[in-house]
C-alpha cells in the first residue's frame, strides 16, 4: 500500500487494520517519507524501513509477523528505487518477498535495465518468488509499460494486479503491482482494496495451500468467561436454611458461615461460556477504542460516497469536517492513554523507560537467523559451531589486536616524526 508518508498516516492505517475482519501475516508500505529509522509498534509484528535515499518521498515498510523468522534481509538491491528483500521459511518453503518503491521521477528505462539484471539473480525453483510495490508504470498503458512487462514476463513473473489502482477526476491507472514467480496460479488470490488512505489503493494477494492454509491464518480469538446464572443462584438462597448461621453466638464464625454457603452457591451456579471474539474489533495497537474504529469504517463510507459523487460541495465540506473531528479524536485518546499509562509507571521506572522507547520508535528486534557471517578477510563462516568458534576467536583477542594497533600507530607517528 502507498502509505504516501508514515508518520501522517500510520494511525489511520492502524485503524483500518483493526476494524478489519482478517489479519495480514505480510504488510508493504510504500513513499513512507522516512529519512531516519524508526520503529513503528504494530502489536503482533515487526518492521525493517528502507530509508529515503533520492528525496523525501522515497521509502519503503515492511511489517512481518513476530512468528516468522528471517534468513535474510537485503536493502537496495535496485539503484533505481528504494527496495527490501526478506527470505524466510515458512510451512517447507522458502519465500522471497522483495517490496519496492520507484519515484515517479526517476528514469524508468533505467529501472526497468537494473531490473532485469537483478530478476536474473532470482533463479531458484524452490524459492516462491513476491514483489510487490509502487512502481509507478501504468501498465495499463501499453505504450509506457511494455518494455517493463516484458522483462517480467520474461523472467517467468506474473501479474496478479491488472486494474486500476490510483482513480482520480482526470484518470485512472495501475501503478502499484503484484508480481509472483514459481507458485501456482490457482493458489494465488488478488484483490484491491479501496481504501482512502491516500489516493492509491491497497493491494493484497492471499497465498492457499501451498505457503499457508488462510483459515488457519486468519482465525478469530476465542474467549473463555465464567458466568453466574443469576435465575439459579436466587433460586439457591432462597432456598437455603440460614437458622445454623443465625443461631450461632460467634458473630465472626456466623459471618465466615454465611460467606462459605454464599461462595458455594454461587460456583454451584457458575458456568464456563465460550465467546467467539471476532477480529471486526480487534486492538493491534493498545491506545484504540471501539468507538474509534465504528468512526474510522464511516469516514470510509463517506469516502465512498465521495468518490461516486466528485462534484457534491457539500458532501465534500461534511468529508473534510468529518476527517478532522476523528483526527482530533485519535490525538486526545492517545495522549490520554499514554498520560495514564505513565502515570502507572511511576514508581517503575525501567518499565517507564522500555515504555517511553516504545513510543519514541527506539527499541527494534529482527527475527533473523544467523546462518553464515563474513570475516574480515572476506571469507564466508557458516554453520553454528563455525560462527560461534569466529566469535570466541575475535573477542579472546581483542586485547591483543587493540595493544599491536596502539604499537603500530605509534611507530607509523615517530617514522613521520623522523
Amino acid at each position: 500500500m502507498n502509505i504516501r508518508s508514515i508518520n501522517c498516516n500510520f494511525d489511520e492505517l492502524v485503524l483500518m487494520l483493526s476494524s478489519m475482519d482478517d489479519s495480514f501475516d505480510i504488510l508493504i508500505l510504500t513513499e513512507t517519507w522516512l529519512l531516519v529509522d524508526f520503529n513503528f509498534v504494530l502489536n503482533g509484528y515487526y518492521n525493517i524501513n528502507s530509508l529515503g535515499h533520492t528525496n523525501k518521498s522515497d521509502g519503503v515498510t515492511i511489517f512481518i509477523k513476530n512468528n516468522f523468522y528471517l534468513k535474510s534481509i537485503t536493502h537496495g538491491f535496485i539503484t533505481e528505487c528504494n527496495s527490501i528483500e526478506l527470505v524466510f521459511d515458512h510451512n517447507g518453503k522458502t519465500l522471497s518477498i522483495i517490496g519496492i518503491y520507484r519515484s515517479p521521477n526517476s528514469n524508468k528505462d533505467n529501472f526497468v535495465i537494473i531490473l532485469n539484471d537483478y530478476l536474473q539473480r532470482l533463479n531458484d525453483s524452490n524459492v516462491y518468488y513476491i514483489i510487490v510495490g509502487d512502481i509507478n508504470i501504468n501498465i495499463i498503458d501499453p505504450d509506457i509499460s511494455f518494455d517493463y512487462l516484458n522483462t517480467m514476463a520474461s523472467h517467468n513473473f506474473i501479474s496478479c494486479i491488472n486494474e486500476c489502482t490510483r482513480i482520480t477526476n482526470h484518470s485512472s491507472s495501475c501503478l502499484d503491482h503484484i508480481f509472483t514467480k514459481n507458485i501456482n496460479s490457482d493458489n494465488i488470490q488478488a484483490f484491491i482494496l479501496k481504501c482512502k488512505i491516500t489516493d492509491h489503493f491497497g493491494t493484497i494477494v492471499l497465498i492457499e495451500n501451498s505457503v499457508n492454509n488462510i483459515k488457519d491464518c486468519h482465525t478469530s480469538q476465542n474467549k473463555t468467561r465464567t458466568k453466574i446464572n443469576i435465575k439459579l443462584l436466587n433460586s439457591l438462597i432462597s432456598l437455603q436454611n440460614w437458622n445454623d448461621i443465625i443461631d450461632r453466638n460467634n458473630i465472626d464464625k456466623s459471618f465466615q458461615h454465611f460467606l462459605n454457603k454464599i461462595e458455594e452457591m454461587i460456583n454451584m451456579s457458575s458456568f464456563n461460556h465460550v465467546s467467539k471474539m471476532s477480529n471486526k474489533y480487534k486492538r493491534i495497537k493498545d491506545w484504540i477504542t471501539k468507538g474509534l474504529i465504528i468512526s474510522t469504517n464511516h469516514k470510509h463510507k463517506l469516502s465512498k460516497k465521495l468518490f461516486k459523487r466528485p462534484f457534491d460541495s457539500n458532501l465534500k465540506q461534511k468529508y473534510n469536517n468529518y476527517i478532522n473531528i476523528l483526527n482530533t479524536l485519535i490525538r486526545n485518546r492517545k495522549k490520554i492513554y499514554y498520560q495514564d499509562l505513565l502515570s502507572k509507571l511511576q514508581n517503575n521506572p525501567k518499565k517507564m523507560w522500555e515504555t517511553i522507547n516504545n513510543i519514541a520508535g527506539r527499541t527494534k528486534t529482527y527475527n533473523v537467523e544467523i546462518n553464515s557471517i563474513r570475516l574480515s578477510n572476506n571469507s564466508i563462516a557458516n554453520g553454528n559451531i563455525n560462527i560461534a568458534n569466529e566469535f570466541n576467536t575475535f573477542f579472546a583477542n581483542v586485547g591483543k589486536n587493540i595493544e599491536y594497533n596502539i604499537k603500530k600507530t605509534a611507530m607509523i607517528m615517530r617514522t613521520g616524526q623522523i
